[in-house]
């Protein structure tokens, strides 16, 4: 995954929704107006991190496939295939670790920054920072 696409969006996000929720008051309209923003933000942020996941998964299927294809080669001998076969699919686990781990920080960040600004919306009643264990499933 692109290890500097979700920090800069999220820096981004932050930077725009920073000028909103500085002037912020306790008023409704102000407070939904910044949340808004924020939320967009937000969410603006959890589509990269939901694409660089599926484009990293695939990548990681795709070279799964490459390696059982040269493990089948006829030219192997049975131990160079069965061996061949387990460091595919090794390699295939590790990858998936590594993708589903960089995925849970992406996401960790993206609501760790928009809590920041929901809460200097001061319009904490009516924000969806409680949904965070949505994404957690996924």
């Amino acid at each position: 995954m692109n290890k500097f696409i979700i920090p800069a969006l999220i820096v981004a996000a932050a930077l725009m929704a920073s000028p909103a929720l500085a002037e912020s008051t306790s008023s409704s309209t102000e407070g939904y107006t910044c949340l808004k923003t924020a939320v967009k933000a937000r969410e603006a942020s959890m589509k990269v991190a939901a694409t660089d996941f599926g484009t990293a998964l695939a990548a990681a299927f795709s070279e799964r496939e490459v390696a059982l294809s040269a493990a089948y080669d006829a030219s192997n001998t049975r131990k160079e295939a069965k061996d061949a076969i387990r460091a595919a699919w090794a390699e295939f686990k590790k990858d998936l670790r590594e993708v589903r781990s960089e995925f849970k920080s992406d996401k960790k960040a993206v609501w760790t920054t928009f809590k920041s600004a929901a809460k200097a919306c001061k319009a904490n009643d009516i924000s969806d920072v409680s949904s965070e264990r949505a994404d957690a499933t996924i």
